[in-house]
């Protein structure tokens, strides 16, 4: 391909963004006066650190690769930054149903008690986790406007964002041995679901995600130590996290060719010792409880899914078609028991995986590329067959999608991660009022998607890479 198409490509997408297209200006998403405009000076300057870094690791690569490509290479990735920074500032003004609903009336709340009050009645108020909360209460204290709440709580995640980009980048470049890719950095912050989650949604998905990568990343560099305290500090966040710990588990079992372990028994106490850092409101009076049954108080009742592209889905799809054949419709104890049916197998699945995903890493150990395989695959598999699920639960999947397709390059690679990040974009549409197709037809290609990109993923335990010397069978 040559090396001015991707300039011209983001050319012309930063030139539709502020001039092709009116949107920014009618709903008035450019009104923020000046909270906007240090909003977006803010979020230039982590941008501007990436573009630095990224020059001067181009001057400093040995040998220097011709002119002509360096600077093409440069231009591509100064100008993926600005549409970055262009789809942040220009969809700051978005709010969604959560922020509407939830975080916005919280700040509120914080703001009215003070803090004291607002730890010690923070689990009456909110069912995030405290450690979330720490931040909404001191923007409840700030007394910040409406508008600058949201802005405050999209930076957040935009900053979880560019860590989560810098660890995709940091587990590439281990499994490939290659140097620090810049570029993937910047192909990372213009995934869709990442544009959603940081610009849009205002989410903390990329917060336990990045924690969670990090964690997988100290896990392959054999620093057991540092990757319970994250995936401990992920646990403190959300309690998606899980989602990540089946590959943890293999690789706490599994030693590498040499016979060194990734992660070791002794330094497992870590991680529950991190939910610490929920703890402190008990301090000001909170009642212990509620903090560590948090993630229980998240639970809703029964339903098969919330928008998610999964196998619950479709049953749900199936069932709501059919129920005008019953004489009084779908009876609600008819969808308790299609909720505790997809719940047993959906245990039986996963457990049938992990015992071959286990069964297999111990006869063959894994070398890196094979570890991302099994990352993407639990990443995937545990959101889409099990029911409950909303549809920011394949975000971690969408986001390792793009590890798996980088850290072993071919044609299928891409076409999963084309699928999963494409049915992660499909899943968001409706709640964004993008009217492509009628409802349900985009979740419904959406999770034929997530479908199809399972089937490779189970067909590829057959393919994924393991060392040179597998362990004998014992």
């Amino acid at each position: 391909m040559p090396y001015w198409l991707p300039s011209v490509a983001l050319s012309l997408a930063i030139i539709y963004l502020w001039g092709g297209t009116p949107f920014w200006v009618t709903n008035g998403w450019l009104t923020g006066g000046w909270a906007l405009v240090l909003y977006a000076v803010l979020v230039a300057v982590p941008l501007i650190v990436l573009g630095v870094m990224a020059f001067r690791q181009r001057l400093g690569n040995t040998p220097p690769p011709p002119l002509q490509r360096r600077g093409w290479r440069l231009a591509n990735c100064w100008l993926g930054l600005l549409l970055v920074w262009s789809l942040t500032v220009i969809l700051a003004g978005w709010e969604s149903y959560d922020f509407k609903d939830s975080l916005w009336p919280w700040t509120e709340h914080y703001h009215a008690l003070g803090w004291v009050e607002s730890l010690r009645q923070m689990t009456t108020i909110s069912n995030y986790t405290p450690l979330y909360n720490y931040f909404l209460v001191m923007l409840g204290q700030l007394g910040l406007t409406r508008t600058a709440t949201l802005y405050a709580i999209k930076y957040l995640t935009l900053l979880a964002s560019v860590a989560l980009a810098v660890a995709v980048a940091l587990i590439v470049a281990h499994v490939r041995q290659k140097p620090f890719s810049w570029g993937l950095v910047i192909g990372s912050l213009l995934l869709p679901p990442v544009i959603m989650e940081s610009a849009l949604w205002a989410q903390c998905d990329a917060i336990y995600t990045a924690l969670c990568l990090f964690a997988f990343y100290a896990a392959l560099k054999h620093r057991s130590r540092t990757a319970m305290v994250l995936v401990g500090l992920a646990f403190a966040t959300k309690f998606q996290f899980i989602f990540i710990v089946p590959v943890l588990f293999l690789m706490l079992i599994v030693k590498d060719a040499d016979g060194r372990p990734y992660l070791r028994w002794r330094d497992l106490w870590l991680a529950p010792l991190m939910y610490v850092v929920n703890l402190w409101p008990v301090c000001f009076g909170a009642d212990i409880v509620p903090i560590l049954t948090v993630y229980w108080g998240q639970y809703d009742g029964l339903y098969l899914a919330a928008n998610a592209a999964t196998l619950p889905m479709l049953t749900n799809l199936l069932l709501r078609y059919l129920s005008p054949l019953f004489p009084c419709g779908m009876s609600q104890l008819g969808w308790d028991v299609a909720y505790y049916v997809h719940f047993g197998l959906g245990l039986l699945a996963f457990g049938l995986l992990l015992f071959v995903a286990s069964k297999r890493t111990y006869r063959h150990r894994p070398d890196p590329a094979g570890w991302v395989n099994y990352a993407l695959l639990f990443a995937l598999s545990m959101p889409f067959i099990m029911p409950h699920m909303h549809d920011r639960f394949c975000f971690m999947a969408a986001v390792l999608a793009m590890v798996y397709a980088y850290c072993q390059p071919s044609r299928r690679n891409f076409w999963v991660m084309g699928l999963v990040v494409g049915s992660q974009t499909l899943a968001m549409f409706p709640f964004l009022h993008i009217d492509l197709l009628p409802y349900p037809w985009p979740l419904l290609l959406a999770t034929i998607a997530n479908l199809v990109a399972w089937f490779i993923g189970l067909d590829g335990l057959n393919r994924t890479p393991v060392c040179q010397h597998p362990v004998p069978p014992q």
